[in-house]
Formats: structure tokens, sequence, C-alpha cells
């Protein structure tokens, strides 16, 4: 059979040849060609039971009920069985309690050929009816599960990504090769791909191995694989011979390997070593190593450099002489390390993968693991600053590289412990939906589940701006598709918040054991509190007056490189958005010859004293700074 070339392999459906005896050769012998619509026929199936359940089986128990020794001492994982083979069976040692199949030349429990058929009549079928075969070797049928091996060789020289398709009734365990990759516990009848499985499988010789659990009623199952178009791997895919009950002389090798290092900044170096792979009775003739970020390599020792933070799942796999493979895999942690000047990192709740921020030009770029900022505890990367009642926090969220369950956003909050009171204006966006949710979450008490008031799924532009403001203990959330113009998502009050607060960006990658996520998202434009400053506009040197001092100020900060008026707005006396000679002119106007007036928050030609500070009430866009004002009347 002609080998591919191509990693990437796409089949066309096959059409269907229903019972013809298409012959193909592998190795010596000939091999019936035995899966002609995808899902394998049940005469190509060794059998192995049925054996008894204890009384308390529950096929609704979930996924961990079924992870015991059913088999002990001898083990499925292990196992490339052929016809006639005898398996060693202890009932005091097994989870199940009683082997009811028939037995071989030494009494013991033999793998057999499946048999659903009817008085001697056998007929091919795509599905393995559990309860006919029970009832043709003297089996009850009911609290029972039975064992059925399968042989397939994939030609193809790279690893390929598919899909089993699974149906069973009850529940169904299946290994590929010595790994279990599917593990489902539900009282169910029978139907079409019930699940749909992904699998990675290399190139070599494979057994499929299939548990199907039974507490009453129907008993079978059915099993496929289906390529990345949907499209059922049959007789006629490329690059797959089909094998039914011949192993081949199949044989597992134990795929091994160690690191030097398997956590670290990026970027990270690690040294693999596979070389205590074994195989015993026969000898290793190939390592492929992926490493998780795309690229791969081959050999029994070898070294890679991970060059972006994120979790890596680096795996090997080992093929030895006769055909027979194995993969086993560790998790490689590489994070970013933390730049960044006068913000603070820290990592709330102990991700397992440490999160970092990094100054980047006028941006902030925030690495991140951590599970979620839900629930009764938090667990997320937050970059922050301290800061002391009222206080607006604007960012762009200028780029995201995230998946699914991942949010991200800018958050005030009154610790860093996990169960801490805040409020999150977030965005986030969900497998399916076109677009990002905006959200305000809030925890008011600590320790309680945080609460969500979402909006509506909307385009999120690369260059979105956030806002999220707190007036008191009332919060507001905000925002923009270009910092100017302002939409109001929510508001919440809170019944009491600390006046100190930790004001920065949060992000979570929806990290989870079985996940490995992480989160880059890239925030710039950071502002805090331009809107929050209170002050009297033209009061430019900040003595609480509205004097000559307040242009010659002015005049000195334009002409003459004096420096910068500590608030800018308070100097933008005419409130056009900018400091410049109008402003000293609009201020010797109103002092000496009457004319105009001092826009808000100001007195018109007055002195300040008994006139009232106040935030800018004009448009963002005029809004050019306050970074200190300590000259507030009552």
């Amino acid at each position: 059979m002609k080998k591919s070339r191509t990693s990437a392999i796409r089949w066309k459906p096959a059409a269907a040849i229903g019972l013809m005896t298409t012959l193909v050769v592998h190795g010596s012998g000939l091999v019936r060609a035995q899966n002609p619509t995808g899902l394998i026929y049940s005469n190509q199936w060794l059998a192995l039971g049925p054996f008894s359940l204890p009384g308390d089986f529950d096929c609704n128990a979930g996924d961990a009920a079924l992870l015991k020794d059913y088999l002990a001492p001898a083990s499925i994982e292990l196992l490339a069985p052929k016809d006639g083979d005898e398996i060693e069976y202890d009932t005091a040692v097994a989870a199940t309690t009683a082997y009811n199949g028939p037995t071989g030349p030494g009494g013991k429990p033999m793998w057999r050929p499946f048999d659903d058929g009817v008085d001697g009549i056998f007929t091919p079928d795509e599905d393995l009816d559990m309860n006919q075969d029970a009832i043709n070797v003297g089996s009850p049928a009911d609290y029972v599960t039975t064992f059925v091996v399968t042989y397939f060789e994939y030609l193809g020289v790279e690893p390929t990504e598919l899909e089993m398709c699974v149906g069973s009734d009850d529940s169904v365990q299946v290994w590929i090769d010595t790994h279990l990759v599917h593990n489902h516990n539900d009282c169910r009848g029978r139907g079409m791909c019930q699940d749909n499985v992904p699998v990675t499988i290399p190139p070599g010789l494979h057994r499929i191995a299939m548990a199907v659990f039974e507490r009453d009623g129907s008993f079978g199952g059915s099993l496929g694989f289906k390529d990345s178009d949907g499209n059922f791997i049959t007789d006629a895919s490329p690059d797959w011979t089909f094998l039914g009950t011949d192993p081949g002389g199949l044989a597992f090798p134990t795929a091994k390997f160690s690191v030097d290092v398997s956590s670290g900044f990026e970027p990270l170096t690690v040294q693999f070593d596979g070389s205590a792979s074994t195989s015993p009775g026969g000898s290793i003739t190939k390592y492929v190593w992926q490493f998780g970020d795309g690229e791969a390599a081959e050999g029994a020792r070898v070294s890679h450099i991970y060059r972006k933070g994120s979790f890596y799942e680096a795996r090997l796999y080992v093929t030895n002489n006769v055909k027979g493979t194995d993969a086993t895999a560790q998790t490689i942690n590489v994070t970013m390390s933390t730049e960044i000047v006068n913000w603070i990192s820290a990592d709330i709740g102990n991700p397992a993968l440490p999160g970092a921020a990094r100054q980047e030009g006028a941006c902030i770029r925030v690495f991140a693991g951590g599970r979620a900022i839900s629930e009764t505890s938090d667990q997320f990367q937050f970059t922050y600053l301290e800061k002391t009642g009222d206080v607006v926090l604007t960012a762009q969220v200028e780029e995201a590289l995230w998946k699914p369950g991942a949010v991200a956003g800018i958050m005030l909050r009154e610790s860093l412990a996990p169960d801490s009171r805040f409020a999150f204006m977030n965005i986030q966006f969900f497998p399916g939906v076109a677009g990002i949710q905006y959200g305000l979450l809030t925890r008011k008490t600590p320790g309680v589940r945080a609460l969500a008031s979402r909006g509506k799924t909307e385009l999120f532009g690369d260059h979105g701006y956030l806002r999220l403001e707190r007036k008191g203990n009332e919060f507001i959330s905000s925002t923009s598709p270009d910092g100017t113009t302002w939409t109001l998502l929510y508001s919440t009050i809170f019944s009491t918040m600390s006046p100190s607060l930790l004001a920065g960006l949060a992000v979570a990658a929806g990290d989870t054991e079985t996940s490995r996520q992480s989160a880059r998202i890239n925030f710039c434009h950071l502002d805090f509190g331009a809107t929050a400053a209170v002050f009297h506009r033209g009061d430019s040197d900040g003595n609480g007056q509205l004097q000559l001092t307040d242009a010659i100020r002015i005049l000195g900060y334009l002409f003459l490189a004096e420096s910068t008026p500590q608030c800018l707005d308070a100097a933008d006396a005419d409130n056009n958005g900018s400091v410049q000679l109008t402003d000293a002119v609009r201020i010797l106007n109103v002092l000496f010859l009457g004319l105009g007036s001092i826009p808000d928050p100001g007195a018109p030609g007055e002195t300040f004293g008994n006139k009232p500070c106040g935030p800018d009430p004009g448009a963002d866009a005029d809004h050019i700074g306050c970074t200190t004002y300590n000259s507030c009347g009552g």
C-alpha cells in the first residue's frame, strides 16, 4: 500500500461494498476487508466475557466508578490477544464477580471471535449485539460486562488527529493500545455516535479494546473513526488497513522520558531523554517527539526551546520492530518574566501556571494562567496599583491571545485574598458565538459567589476600550470603540467598600487540569482617573485663588520651559483640551477687563475660596490630566 507523505490527511467517503470479500495483503497472510462503511463489523472483534458485575453496579454513577480492575490479575492495557488466548482471572481480586464465557484448554477465560449470530447463522453487522452473544455462550445478559478487541494499521508518516465514534448500551470504556481514551457512565440505549472522542493515532499497528457494561435490558455497542471532515474511515481510505482479529505480531513497547527542567521563563530550553523506553521481546526503532508548540523532532535524546509562555504537552511516541507503538506525555510550564515599572504583578489563588506582566512601550502585556474569576474564590493574574477614594480606570484591549473560558478586563479589588470583594469590568468569548460578551462581575461579600451582569454579545474591535469607575460605593462600567464615545453598560452599589482599593488589569485563562490553558492580553491607553480628579479651573499654580500668578505660570510653562503644571485641566482655562496662550489671555481678561468667564469648575471673576472644587464636566477629549491638586475649598 502506498504511503502518504502528508501530515494532514483528508479522506473522501468510500462507497459501501456490502459483504464483498475483497482481499488486502498484510505481511505474509490475507486479511478480509472488514470495514466497508466505517463502523467496524461485529465479526472482526475478539470477545472476552461476559463477566458478572456486582449487584450495586450503577451505570449512572459517574465516570470514576468504572475505573476498576475488572480483569485482575490480568490487565486489558497491555494485552494484544489472538483467537484462543487465555488469561489469568481470580474473582477474589477482580472487580467483577464471575466469568460466564467459554474457557480454553487450560480452563481459563478465553478470547474468542465475537458471536452475535442466531442458530449458527452469522451475518456481519456494524452493531455488536452483546445480548445475543451472551445467549450464545449461556451467560446472563444483565449486570455484566464484555471486552472486545480488534486491530488496524495506520501507514501515515506522522500522528494524525481523528474523532472516534462510539455507541453503547449502557456504559463504555475504550482503549487505543495501552491508553484509556474514553470512560463514560450512562444508562442509555444504543445510538449512532453517541460519544465523539478526539484521539491521536501514530503510525504503526494498533489495538482497539472496548468494554461495554450493562445493568439490564439491551446490551451492545459500536465503534468507528471519522476524519477531520467528518467522513468515516473505511477499508478504502488511504493509509489504513483494518486487520480484524489478526494482531499481526503486535507487541507493545513502553514509552518513558525525562526532562532536565519542566518549568521556567521564556525562552526555556529543555533537554528530553527517551532512552528509558522499553520494548519487551523486541527493540525500539523510532522515537518521535511532539513538543506541543507545533514543532517536532526524532531521536532518543533531543533538545527544544520554548519561546513563548504557556502550558505545553510534550509527547513521545515510540515504535518497536513489530510496529507496536506507545506514547507518554509531560506538561512543560513556561511563563513570561515580569518587567514593569511602578505597577505590581501578583497571582491570586495560586494558579498552576504563574502569571506575569511586561511593559511594552505605553502598553502592558499580561500573561496569565488561572482557573477563573467567579464562584466563591478566584484564581488569576492581577497587575495593579493601589488607589484611594474615587477612581476611574480606562484601558484599551489591543490584542487578546486566548481560548474559550478565558476572561480579561479591569478590576477594582479590596485585597489580594482569593475571596475578596471586587468589581470587574470584563470581556470574554464563547465557542460558537460571534463577537465578545461584555460583563460586570461583582462579589459584594467576601467568600460569597460572584454575580454577573452580562451584556449582549457584540463585536469587540482591535481597539475596544473598557472603563470602570468608582464613585463612593457605586461602581460604573462603560465601553467605547474609540476611547471618546462611551456607552454605559452596568452600575451597581456596594453596601460597604474599603476607601483604599487595588485597581488594575485582571486576566484568567480558564485553565483546568484537563484544558491546561494560558492567555496573553495586551492593554494600552491606560488611564487613571482623569474624570475623577477635582480642581478649580484657571488655578494653574494650585494655590486656591484666581490671580495674575496663574497667567504667569502658564506663560512660563509655554515659553520659558518651566515645569508642567501638576493639574493641566486647571491650567486649561478656556477648556479646549490643551494648554495654550489663549488660557493665559482668558485669565487676564477675566481678572482685569471683566470679559468672559472661567468654565466650570471655576468662579468667573472672583476668588475660589467660597467655591467648591469639581470634576471636569466637559467631553472626554477635553480631559488632559490632573496629577495633583491640593487646594480644594469648602
